[in-house]
């Protein structure tokens, strides 16, 4: 699987039309309201009604889900990825997502999100 540092993570989710909206607003600490999403995708929709869950770390953002009673961190994987990422699970029957670099070096897991119309939601914590 590919590694993706956090930059190239952060421009892939910025440059996202579901994700990169709903991330410049909660950069910003400012939700937005329900006439302002009137005409987003369900998709982003979703992510607002999420936003207490939501989590920047080194400008990527991270849905926060408990897990066996932690706190995980789950990475909000960008539109481009996700058909290659579901392909790659499929295939490898791997339920991990890519992984990327932090600046520190260390390597980083985090999960799937796959679009709320698809009806489910395929997880995975970060390890």
């Amino acid at each position: 699987m590919e590694t993706y540092s956090p930059q190239e993570m952060a421009r892939l989710q910025n440059s996202d039309p579901c994700i990169g909206p709903v991330k410049s607003l909660f950069k910003e600490q400012r939700r937005p309201s329900r006439d302002d999403t009137a005409y987003w995708s369900p998709e982003a929709r979703h992510y607002v009604l999420m936003w207490e869950q939501l989590h920047l770390d080194d400008d990527v953002l991270y849905l926060k889900c408990p897990f066996n009673g932690v706190s995980v961190k789950r990475l909000v994987v960008p539109t481009q990825l996700r058909t290659n990422l579901i392909g790659q699970m499929h295939d490898n029957r791997c339920r991990r997502t890519p992984r990327y670099q932090t600046h520190k070096g260390e390597h980083h897991q985090g999960a799937l999100l796959v679009r709320p119309q698809d009806r489910r939601e395929v997880v995975c914590p970060a390890m």
